[in-house]
């Protein structure tokens, strides 16, 4: 069975050539109707950061929106293309829950309905306890999204 959810892990370069933008990118892509969408955003977001950061030579929160609208904008232009052969597209979607460190500055980024939680490990017992990050997990609440 196929899954819905997809994730990824990037680390080293953001960029192509020399912008010396180093850091580490984390991706989880919550799946909701089918995989079309996670599975477009797995193949697609860091991408289109990657080729941003090395027009810009630079990272901001900008650039982060531009990275999402880009990606959104994407998907959208493949269900206008194949409205007509494949209608089921238009009914699913995804949740990103994304997190960039890029020269000493860590990004959060929330869309959709997506739980931020942080693994802190105990030395004296080695486990991890789960520390939520934010009361709600719904973005489109505004309280969650602050």
């Amino acid at each position: 069975m196929l899954l819905e959810d997809q994730s990824q892990i990037e680390s080293g370069s953001l960029s192509f050539q020399d912008s010396g933008l180093y850091g580490m990118f984390i991706g989880v892509y919550d799946g909701h109707g089918g995989r079309e969408t996670s599975r477009y955003v797995n193949d697609n977001l860091f991408q289109n950061l990657k080729r941003l950061t090395s027009e810009q030579q630079s990272m901001s929160v900008d650039d982060i929106q531009r990275v999402f609208r880009a990606t959104e904008e994407g998907f959208l232009s493949i269900v206008a293309r194949q409205w007509t052969v494949k209608p089921q597209l238009a009914a699913v979607g995804s949740c990103c829950l994304v997190g960039v460190i890029s020269n000493g500055i860590l990004y959060i980024v929330n869309v959709g309905a997506s739980h931020a939680v942080l693994g802190r490990a105990v030395k004296a017992t080695r486990e991890v306890i789960a520390i939520q990050l934010s009361t709600e997990h719904n973005a489109s609440i505004k309280s969650a999204s602050r």
